[in-house]
């Protein structure tokens, strides 16, 4: 066995494979790459189509160093030479392929990185992020650089690394056969005359790539603030991938022509985060109409391909989807660099990813009409509600704020005084509370993240509201005390979130959950509870006009339910509910072993007066954990594992197209990797095994994302506009809507017309909604109940706006 492993491959070989050190495998054998990282190396190279005995495979130490330690710098230094004489020996070598951080540092003496840290990037000039290829010159020779993670670190991470770490690779291998970053052209201070020129280039093309410079202390990319006016400092257009054109702004007139003329076939405009940004101030800043335009968003189509990615930013679309190299980190420490190379990088890259997009996206059936016709269509919607923002009554918030601040006081004292010595607040407290009571203490898989975004998996001691559950359910009243109060003090933060101005603005977007549910940035609305300790939150949320519209909430019934039962098959589950059945209403009265329905029909509107709120969630969980493929769940004080085993056995007995809808999706995520839904939404499993929660609950919780947006999202602004209604946002699968409460009876006619619309992703079915109308959020009634309080109410300043509207309406 030799101390030293050298590389091994054809001395014509014109890709080098480059990796870190040689493990116990290598060691023995004499050989780099045989162990387990090899084998994951071979299968990775040969999907993409780049042959190992085509490349030469090496290490840049050649000594063994113990997994798990670094590389020490002396051994770097000391084997350096031995590398050195390797690329002096492959005299054809054009492409190096580095695999993970020490052989990309120790080769280049940049700084790898797998995540885009944008904060971390400004500070460092020699950041570089996986994916973008680098240019290193040795010798008088220039060679190209295709940083890639480890083989190792695809392993560690239970393989979900691996497709993009095959991105990758397939980039080394389009290296391999030629291809290089296209050379660039960009005119930073054009003429009239050549930015009119350019416009016709755009418009030859049938597509262009733009992107938008603001001040940089005016707004932040992602956020639009409707306190401000933000400035246009310069836009840029790009006809080809690898040029552009910076427009100024006393140029912006001579783009209408490429925004709003439209000749009958409208222009292909591609921005990286143009739904929430670009497209939005091109519109309301500089009063363009985009008439003659297809607006399409980088970062919205990377969602939609890749939606368990972490980092959804300009870095991380060009590094999957171009082959430009990274220039990120020059924002600040090089600005005039990024002012004029950075902005035509920008432009040219969003078209080149447009490109790379729409050739994915065509693999996958359905995908790309979803990203047109479904996901675009809501964007102008998601940026009217953080611009106009939801009303708020200001003085109840107050009022309820109080209220709950009370209602913890008195838990707290009462804390003090009985469980003194431990803070409730205090996990780690908490952790020693429970110890000394004889409960057992659990432990969680937390990753955490360095300052580079980089993650490490431990495992702690942990006393989060999974482990309360489970303390809950073994009799301790000490665990529910902590949820309450817990739950008390999100209340009571949540409560406080108005601006000065009395309203909310939820910042939504389109490209945050990895299931596709539009997700508020920060909280906002859609995680304010129904009630607590006799307390109504949602209350606060108000019209814009309290004394004359109402409010609506329409939500799926049974949705996901529903969903299931419809895709698999499950006649008697469908039957059932053909005939208005409420199912959740059957497992309640199971497992509390009384009735949940009062005499007459078996429906959610007939539920027995005395079922509390909680225990339906726990009716819910029963049958959503049996069409998911959780087993049979943990016993109650109400039941025994044999009688949960009981219900458990029926339900599947009575359903067996659920077992074998299970069965499919399972060999279908394991052969293909990843699974599509009716709608075109893709959900990737490279490790099906360690994710078949995951794999078995998709067909209810993303198809019910896309139910809500194509028939209720986009299509009830426009639906509600002439009652002087719109849409507000969004909770799981429901959506809350204002309107002038003298139409309550028509637009509830037009709620339900549009959300209950077949759907012809799934064999035309529709799904019923369950509609409330109230004053504010927190008090809604049904529609009846609502019409007879209406009428019961002064009408002088309702007939005023029956007029008014009446008018509009005409």
């Amino acid at each position: 066995m030799s101390d030293v492993v050298w590389g091994e491959g054809p001395f014509t070989a014109k890709t080098m494979l480059l990796g870190m050190c040689p493990g116990p495998e290598e060691l023995r054998e004499g050989r780099p790459f045989v162990g387990g990282s090899g084998r994951v190396l071979d299968r990775s190279l040969q999907r993409v189509g780049l042959a190992r005995s085509a490349c030469y495979v090496t290490n840049l130490v050649k000594h063994f160093v113990k997994p798990g330690n670094p590389l020490p710098r002396s051994l770097i230094e000391q084997d350096r030479g031995m590398l050195d004489k390797e690329l002096d020996m492959l005299v054809n070598l054009t492409v190096i392929i580095t695999l993970g951080k020490e052989a990309f540092d120790g080769l280049t003496g940049r700084d790898f990185k797998i995540r885009h840290n944008r904060a971390n990037a400004e500070k460092s000039r020699t950041y570089w992020i996986r994916g973008c290829p680098y240019e290193w010159h040795r010798n008088g020779k220039s060679l190209w650089v295709i940083p890639c993670v480890h083989p190792s670190f695809v392993i560690r991470t239970g393989f979900v690394e691996s497709p993009l770490f095959e991105v990758d690779l397939e980039r080394g291998a389009r290296f391999h056969n030629g291809a290089r970053p296209p050379s660039e052209h960009f005119n930073f201070n054009p003429t009239n005359h050549e930015v009119a020129q350019y416009v016709e280039e755009c418009r030859a093309t049938g597509e262009f790539g733009l992107d938008i410079e603001t001040p940089e202390t005016a707004v932040d990319d992602d956020e639009l603030d409707p306190q401000l006016k933000v400035p246009i400092e310069l836009v840029g257009i790009s006809a080809r991938v690898g040029e552009s054109v910076g427009v100024r702004p006393d140029q912006f007139g001579l783009l209408r022509r490429l925004f709003d003329e439209n000749t009958g076939r409208k222009l292909d405009c591609w921005a990286h985060n143009g739904g929430n940004f670009d497209f939005y101030h091109l519109k309301n800043t500089l009063g363009y109409t985009l008439a003659g335009t297809t607006q399409n968003d980088c970062m919205l189509g990377m969602h939609l391909l890749w939606p368990h990615l972490t980092n959804k930013d300009a870095a991380t679309c060009f590094s999957i989807f171009t082959d430009m190299p990274y220039y990120k980190n020059t924002r600040k420490l090089d600005p005039d660099f990024y002012d004029t190379v950075g902005n035509g990088r920008d432009t040219y890259g969003a078209l080149w990813a447009g490109h790379s997009i729409m050739r994915e996206m065509r693999k996958y059936g359905k995908m790309e009409s979803l990203f047109h016709s479904h996901m675009m269509e809501v964007t102008e919607w998601v940026n009217e509600v953080r611009v106009k923002g939801v009303n708020t009554d200001v003085q109840r918030s107050e009022t309820t704020y109080l209220s709950l601040a009370r209602t913890l006081q008195a838990y707290e004292q009462w804390w003090e005084k009985n469980i003194p010595g431990f803070s409730w607040s205090s996990p780690k407290q908490l952790i020693g509370l429970f110890r000394s009571m004889g409960m057992p203490i659990f432990k969680r898989k937390r990753q955490k993240k360095d300052s580079d975004g980089n993650k490490t998996t431990t495992l702690t001691e942990t006393c989060d509201d999974e482990a309360l559950e489970q303390y809950v359910k073994r009799g301790n009243k000490t665990a529910g005390l902590i949820q309450k109060m817990r739950e008390v003090k999100h209340a009571r933060d949540l409560i406080s979130i108005a601006r000065p101005d009395g309203r909310i603005y939820p910042r939504l977007k389109l490209h945050g959950q990895v299931g596709g549910r539009i997700q508020a940035v920060d909280g906002y609305v859609q995680t304010i509870p129904e009630e607590i300790c006799g307390v109504y939150p949602r209350a606060i949320i108000v019209p814009d006009q309290p004394q004359t519209q109402a409010i609506l909430c329409a939500d799926y019934s049974q949705i996901e339910l529903r969903l299931y039962a419809i895709q698999s098959g499950a006649r008697s589950l469908l039957d059932r509910m053909a005939q208005n059945d409420y199912i959740y209403g059957f497992f309640y009265e199971q497992i509390f072993g009384r009735p949940f329905f009062n005499p007459g029909p078996r429906t959610k509107k007939n539920i027995a007066d005395f079922v509390r709120p909680w225990e339906i969630l726990v009716a819910k969980s029963w049958p959503l954990g049996f069409i998911y493929g959780r087993g049979i769940p943990d016993p109650t004080e109400q039941m025994t594992r044999a009688k949960c085993k009981e219900v458990f056995d029926k339900f599947h007995a009575e359903n067996p197209e659920i077992r074998r809808f299970h069965t499919q999706l399972e060999f279908t995520a394991a052969r293909q990797g990843y699974l599509l839904s009716p709608f075109g939404r893709i959900r990737r499993f490279p490790n099906p095994k360690a994710a078949r929660n995951e794999i078995l609950a998709f067909p209810g919780q993303s198809v019910a994302v896309d139910v809500l947006i194509r028939n209720a999202i986009r299509t009830l602004p426009g639906l509600l506009r002439p009652f002087n209604g719109r849409l507000l946002f969004t909770v799981h699968d429901s959506v809350v809507c204002q309107f002038d409460a003298v139409h309550a009876a028509r637009v509830d006619e037009v709620v339900c017309s549009a959300m209950e619309a077949p759907l012809p992703e799934l064999d035309n079915w529709s799904i019923p909604t369950e509609r409330k109308y109230g004053h504010n959020w927190g008090e809604l009634k049904s529609l009846d109940k609502f019409i007879r309080e209406m009428d019961a109410e002064p009408t002088r300043t309702v007939r005023d706006v029956q007029t008014t509207v009446t008018r509009e309406v005409e």
